[in-house]
């Protein structure tokens, strides 16, 4: 086969060079054994782990049985607290994600100014298209990743360069699916000196690998034990499936990070073998430490390094761990699993023997025994057929001798009570209580509402924070690939303020390791009305700003942010965004007529302008019935605006001294006319507005102008 390289020395296949070194094929069938050799023993010291997280699925999917049923077909009932607070969190923890477009942000690693600034939101743009749009699955794949990390504790992420299809991804990897050594105490992924990925993959797609140039040779079907794992079993168990639909040309292949002495220097260093399990062949051998494109060693900045520093041939990470709870005794996280099974199986034994005894009270007591002494029908089961008498020889009183009819008392009433105490614990450890989930059954005043569910949302919130936090290391390992692998300029396509597309580029040098890019989510706003306190709260307090009153654009900027708070639909079509309309006018009669334009705008104030002549002709336009609520508010902004410039404002506190000429220029300023014009909207709103159903800080009442939006 042709040896197929690729651009980086970073993934480049070494078998083929090791094939051509005397006593290369030896040492490769050794290291394939030892792959091998290590996946199984680390795989048989968590096979009660595997086990308990199978079980834990089962109850999930609610086909969980008793282990010893009573009779056959007893109850096996199984209520869903572990798919309640499962879903609970998946759909919290999705919004929360991706609250709005934006995703990310870049950020500097060292000296802040116009040019970082301008490239960190080149970053984060780029960064969101390739998310979003050129990696198609990538929300779902976010979705998928919740739902499994919160049952299971733990879940991986992979990103690396595709070959195949030319372009970094982020691939999901279950928890069963990452085999590491035994260990006790906290460790992280990026410690570990080894792991193994286990993939199923098909021949077909092995030898799609093999024509790119990615594997050496295409794989064997396996045959081998264990292609599926209990996991696997107790899915394919609720949803239907069976093994034997798996194609005979299913096969097994271990991806493992580990130090080989491949080069023979007496040092290891660390490695990704791929192996295929079936034959125990080496597929791939890629370097597992930073170089530059001549391979030469570098740092994570991307400067070289010297044989003696700590950097030098220092392993790169491509996993990512995300994990529901921290686990401060070992390697794989806590999950739903880990506190709310057991309180699941303790429920539904009651709730089974609640059903069972409720069965016997009423069908059991409809059965017994006849002794055989009675004349009438002999042998067999006997029958009652309701609403008619049978005729028998035996006498009343032989009857009442001869027949024992069960008397099943019922459910007892502790069992109820002990299924409450049961629901209530595990509510509050799943974050499912009534008021978190809107299904509150007492009558409640808001506020204490909202206190329950903002303490009911601590222990969510603090997950939320770790999943950001691993979230963050997967973006800055793609950060990493793109200086790597990206092209040297990428044109892309978004849709900017008015909703037109714009073409856009990013190049290789954009990424160079000088910057970190992080999500633009906040753990500490989970839920819709949590954004929504803080929206309004952001708004009031800008808008009572008189700096931003005399900026239509930071107006335009304020407006614009609260409304993607509350996920308003078509902002651009509705807000008209006036910054980059207008420049310095300094005709006040001109800036008058900008105020009585259908989309109200309003130059900036500067301080060499005639700030008595503006006032003036700026405070008799303020009576103009034709103004709209908005032009009325930029117009006001832009007097108070002239007049802190007039008392020479720019530069110090913002304090105006009294006194001064009747124009207000060195006095206190005037009372500017509001009648008709809602001057709430003036001062930011009163406290009764602020916050309210009407919106952030804006009256009702714009005498009938309508609403500045």
């Amino acid at each position: 086969m042709a040896d197929k390289t690729y651009s980086h020395p970073e993934v480049r296949n070494l078998v083929p060079d090791l094939l051509r070194r005397d006593g290369g094929e030896e040492l490769l069938n050794t290291i394939g054994v030892e792959v091998c050799g290590h996946y199984r023993r680390d795989l048989e010291s968590r096979q009660e782990w595997d086990k308990m997280h199978a079980e834990w699925l089962r109850m999930y999917f609610q086909t969980d049985r008793p282990i010893n049923p009573p009779w056959q077909e007893s109850s096996s009932e199984s209520l869903p607290i572990l798919s309640e607070a499962n879903t609970q969190f998946t759909a919290r923890a999705y919004k929360a994600i991706f609250p709005t477009g934006n995703l990310l942000t870049g950020l500097p690693i060292g000296k802040v100014d116009a040019h970082a600034r301008s490239r960190g939101k080149r970053i984060g743009t780029h960064m969101r298209w390739q998310l979003l749009h050129k990696m198609k699955s990538y929300k779902r794949n976010k979705k998928r990743m919740l739902k499994s990390v919160a049952l299971h504790g733990s879940f991986f992420t992979k990103t690396y360069y595709d070959p195949v299809h030319k372009m970094n991804r982020v691939d999901n990897i279950r928890g069963v699916d990452i085999v590491v050594p035994y260990g006790t105490g906290p460790r992280d992924v990026e410690d570990l000196t080894r792991w193994t990925h286990r993939i199923p993959m098909t021949v077909e797609r092995s030898m799609l690998l093999e024509r790119v140039g990615y594997l050496t040779e295409k794989i064997e079907p396996y045959k081998g034990s264990g292609l599926q794992k209990d996991q696997d079993t107790a899915h394919d168990e609720a949803v239907g499936l069976s093994e034997s639909a798996y194609e005979e040309g299913m096969g097994l292949v271990f991806e493992q990070f580990a130090y080989f002495d491949i080069d023979e220097d007496g040092y290891p260093e660390p490695y990704t073998i791929t192996v295929d399990a079936n034959t125990k062949k080496v597929l791939r051998v890629q370097i597992g430490w930073e170089t530059d494109e001549a391979g030469n060693p570098v740092n994570k900045f991307g400067m070289p390094v010297a044989k003696n520093s700590p950097d030098y041939l220092a392993p790169v990470n491509c996993l990512t761990h995300y994990v529901y709870m921290e686990n401060p005794d070992g390697f794989y996280g806590l999950g739903q699993g880990h506190l709310l099974a057991q309180l699941n199986a303790s429920v539904n034994k009651l709730t089974r023997q609640f059903v069972d005894s409720s069965t016997l009270a009423v069908v059991g007591n409809h059965s017994g025994f006849v002794s055989d002494q009675i004349a009438g029908p002999t042998g067999g089961v006997l029958e009652m057929v309701l609403g008619k008498f049978k005729k028998v020889s035996a006498t009343a009183e032989e009857m009442a001798k001869g027949i024992y009819q069960f008397n099943f008392p019922g459910p007892n009433q502790s069992i109820i009570e002990a299924i409450q105490l049961l629901l209530g614990r595990a509510d509050r450890l799943g974050s499912a209580t009534e008021a978190i989930t809107g299904q509150t059954e007492k009558v409640m005043q808001p506020t204490t509402v909202m206190a329950l569910i903002e303490q009911g949302l601590q222990v969510f919130s603090d997950v939320y924070d770790g999943i950001l936090e691993s979230w963050t290391q997967e973006l800055n390992i793609l950060y990493r690939l793109n200086y790597k692998h990206m092209d040297p300029v990428e044109y892309f396509g978004v849709l900017d303020i008015p909703g037109e597309e714009e073409q856009m580029h990013a190049g290789r040098e954009d990424y160079t390791p000088d910057f970190q890019v992080r999500p633009v989510a906040d753990p500490k706003s989970a839920t819709s009305q949590q954004r929504l306190q803080r929206g309004q709260m952001e708004y009031g307090i800008l808008m009572q700003n008189p700096l931003v009153m005399n900026s239509p654009m930071h107006i335009y900027n304020a407006t614009r942010t609260f409304l993607e708070t509350i996920e308003a639909e078509d902002i651009d079509a509705r807000l008209p965004n006036p910054g980059s309309q207008v420049g310095r006018v300094d005709d006040p009669r001109m800036e008058n007529q900008l105020a009585l334009s259908a989309s109200p705008m309003i130059s900036m104030v500067f301080p060499d302008q005639d700030h008595a002549m503006h006032l003036e002709a700026h405070i008799e336009e303020l009576n103009d019935t034709r103004l709209t609520g908005l032009g009325r508010h930029l117009l006001a902004g832009h007097i108070e605006s002239h007049r802190r410039m007039g008392n020479g404002a720019v530069g110090n506190t913002g304090m105006v001294p009294a006194g001064g000429d009747t124009m207000g220029i060195g006095s206190t300023p005037a009372e500017i006319p509001t009648e008709g014009m809602g001057g709430e909207i003036l001062d930011g709103g009163s406290e009764g507005t602020v916050g309210t159903e009407n919106g952030p800080g804006l009256s009702t009442d714009l005498g009938g102008q309508g609403s500045i939006l």
